[in-house]
Formats: structure tokens, sequence, C-alpha cells
């Protein structure tokens, strides 16, 4: 994606800024066509991109919500989340002692 942004803005005689305040010279000289080529390449990129993040999503959600196998568990940090048998997390932290509940302080 960057790299198709950049050869659409050469191309279409955009030259892109650093940091929306250091103007860059053009690299390649104007051409309507090629300009054209990269704006639908990098727009077909963007919409590939949205396409394996609700892919992505789907995939979490099914997991999540008829498998149920633990799989978002399992790649969550130790704590983040109850592990799918619902059994208590496991300590794994075993140079510390266990952290009280929360009110159970004396």
């Amino acid at each position: 994606m960057p790299v198709t942004g950049l050869l659409c803005s050469e191309f279409t005689n955009h030259p892109p800024k650093l940091f929306d305040a250091l103007a860059t010279p053009l690299l390649f000289a104007p051409d309507k066509q090629l300009g054209g080529f990269f704006t639908q390449l990098h727009l077909w990129g963007q919409w590939a991109i949205y396409a394996l993040i609700a892919l992505h999503l789907a995939a979490v959600a099914f997991h999540l919500v008829f498998r149920r196998d633990g799989v978002l568990g399992r790649m969550l940090p130790a704590y983040a989340a109850e592990p799918a048998s619902g059994a208590p997390a496991p300590d794994r932290r075993p140079d510390r002692r266990p952290q009280p509940a929360y009110g159970a302080m004396r």
C-alpha cells in the first residue's frame, strides 16, 4: 500500500509531503495512464485489506461463539481471559505469590 500510494502520488503530479511539512521532489515525470493504473491498484489493495480484516473478525466470532474452543483465550496474555474449560487460569509467574482478589485485603 505505501508503494502504490507513493507511485500514485508521483505519477499524478501530487508530490507527497513528509509529515505534512516537507515537500519532496517528484521522482518520475507525470503520466496520466500510469497514475490511473497505480490509483486503481491502490484502491484494490485497500479493499483487499478491508476484506482480510473482515474475514479475520468473522473467524474470531466463529471460534468465540460457535466452536467455543478457547482460541481467543490462548492468544491473549495470561489473566486476560478465562480458559475454555472454566477452570481458573494457572499462575504463570512462579517467582511471585498469587495476588489476592479485589476487596480481599486485610
